[in-house]
């Protein structure tokens, strides 16, 4: 199990988000949480399998219709605990 925060900028404020990011986590069986830093920034950490993680930034990129997500940059994250399932901060 790897633990990663993929950070996304661009028009992130389509309310679509939220349930986009926690539904794709729950189908790669993923555990961590969203957290939107506005409109235009989000911090998505997730806890699972390397493969997984990397579908899951690569989802990202592709994101719902109301989104436009302009960068992707994923960086190893420091969990204190094992976070269960996905929630949205």
């Amino acid at each position: 199990m790897e633990a990663r925060e993929i950070l996304l900028t661009g028009r992130l404020g389509g309310d679509s988000l939220p349930a986009w990011v926690s539904h794709r986590a729950r189908l790669l069986n993923l555990a961590g949480w969203l957290s939107r830093q506005g409109s235009q920034r989000a911090s998505i950490v997730v806890v699972g399998a390397s493969a997984m993680l990397e579908a899951m930034e690569v989802s990202c990129s592709l994101g719902p219709a109301d989104v436009m997500v302009e960068t992707i940059r994923s960086q190893p994250y420091q969990l204190d605990q094992q976070p269960e399932g996905f929630s949205i901060r």
